[in-house]
């Protein structure tokens, strides 16, 4: 029984990492997920099964936060376009983009960058309103420029 290809396993694996923010953290919350996914859908019919793993990806990432509150980051150095974030984030080492960033965030950049998806498309997917996606996007464009301005350092 294959529920997921390969590729959709993969982008749910960078789903996972860009969510957590690490890549062994990701790899972890996704197996985690994972298993849980085949648990639960031996005992309920699930309808959208990329939508529900993950929403259990996000859910198990924040029961992993809450049990360990240290979290190691990677220190990859990619770079990042966000031109449509507006004037001023033309393009910014990935790491510093992301160090600033929180997990909704994250989230957000990950559906916008990599999945492609609209604010619209992403308000649903995250079911949440498109306000409520362009307030998160405007105050972190905010927040990073502010770094960015300060030389990378948030103190």
């Amino acid at each position: 029984m294959n529920i997921f290809s390969r590729g959709e396993l993969n982008d749910l694996y960078r789903y996972s990492i860009s969510i957590c923010g690490c890549e062994n953290i990701g790899y972890d919350v996704l197996h985690t997920s994972i298993e849980k996914f085949l648990v639960k859908s031996e005992q309920i019919e699930i309808q959208y099964p990329r939508r529900y793993i993950m929403r259990m990806i996000k859910n198990e990432y924040v029961n992993t936060i809450r049990s360990d509150s240290r979290l190691e980051f990677s220190d990859e150095e990619v770079e990042l376009e966000v031109e449509d974030f507006g004037q001023g984030l033309e393009k910014y080492d990935a790491k510093v983009v992301l160090d600033h960033c929180n997990s909704k965030e994250r989230e957000i950049l990950f559906l916008w960058a990599y999945e492609g998806m609209s604010y619209s498309e992403i308000a649903k997917q995250l079911e949440v309103s498109k306000g409520t996606i362009l307030t998160r996007i405007h105050n972190f464009k905010k927040r990073i420029l502010k770094v960015l301005n300060k030389g990378g350092n948030d103190e």
